[in-house]
C-alpha cells in the first residue's frame, strides 16, 4: 500500500512538475499553472499522508490502514473520474507519445497503482484475520 501511495501521489506529481507536457509547457497560463501547482501539492501531500497511514497500521490496529486505502481510493478515483468526462471540457491523456499501443500512460499507470492499494489492502487484512484473538488478562 506504501508503494500504491507513492505511485499515485508524489511520483505524478514530480512527472508533471518537470515534463514538457505540463506546469512547465509554454502555451499554459498562469492561472492554469496555479491550478496545477495546487493539484500537486494536493496529491504529494495526500499520498504521503496515505503512505504514512499504512506504515504506521498494525495487524491489531487497522484504522490507519482503512483511512490510506480510502485516500487512495479518493485520489485515484479522482482521476478515473477526470478521465472519463474529459471529452466534455476538451480534456485528453496527452500527445500520441503518451500511449502505448493505442492506450493512455496515465490510465495504465493509476490502474496498476489501483491494483497495487486493492491487493495490498486485501492481504494486510487477510493478515490481520489470520491472528489469533487478543487476550486479556
Amino acid at each position: 500500500m506504501i508503494l500504491a501511495a507513492l505511485a499515485y501521489g508524489p511520483l505524478p506529481s514530480a512527472i508533471d512538475t518537470f515534463d514538457r507536457f505540463h506546469l512547465t509547457h509554454p502555451s499554459w497560463s498562469d492561472h492554469a499553472r496555479l491550478h496545477l501547482l495546487w493539484l500537486i501539492f494536493a496529491c504529494s501531500y495526500l499520498g504521503l499522508t496515505a503512505a504514512y497511514l499504512a506504515w504506521r497500521a498494525t495487524p491489531r490496529s487497522l484504522e490507519p490502514l482503512h483511512q490510506s486505502a480510502r485516500l487512495g481510493g479518493l485520489l485515484l478515483g479522482a482521476f478515473f473520474s477526470a478521465g472519463i468526462v474529459k471529452d466534455a471540457v476538451g480534456a485528453s491523456f496527452g500527445p500520441p507519445e503518451h500511449f502505448v499501443r493505442g492506450f493512455p500512460i496515465p490510465v495504465l499507470h493509476f490502474g496498476a497503482a489501483a491494483a497495487t492499494l486493492g491487493v495490498g489492502y486485501a492481504l494486510c487484512l487477510r493478515a490481520a484475520r489470520s491472528l489469533p484473538p487478543e487476550t486479556t488478562p
